[in-house]
């Protein structure tokens, strides 16, 4: 995964939902004291297009293709702890 949010990094998203990217999108353009300061770092969707589509607008995010309501919590939270 490429850093590019400095130490102002106050909110850290999974994307439950995601479909095209355009939440992952609003986090991204999202400014604290004119930095960078959120970053999606998963995504999550059942559906393999979906996922696809987020994929090729935010590669520097992780994705899942599965129900968020049974996604496997340990492995969201090794990546969280990255």
């Amino acid at each position: 995964m490429v850093d590019i949010y400095p130490n102002k990094v106050r909110l850290i998203v999974i994307d439950c939902f995601c479909g095209g990217g355009g939440l992952t999108q609003g986090f991204h353009n999202a400014m604290y004291e004119g930095e960078k300061c959120v970053k999606v770092i998963i995504g999550i969707n059942h559906d393999r297009l979906a996922i696809l589509s987020h994929a090729a607008n935010h590669p520097e995010t992780v994705h899942f293709i599965e129900d968020f309501r049974t996604v496997n919590v340990m492995a969201l939270l090794s990546i969280v702890n990255e």
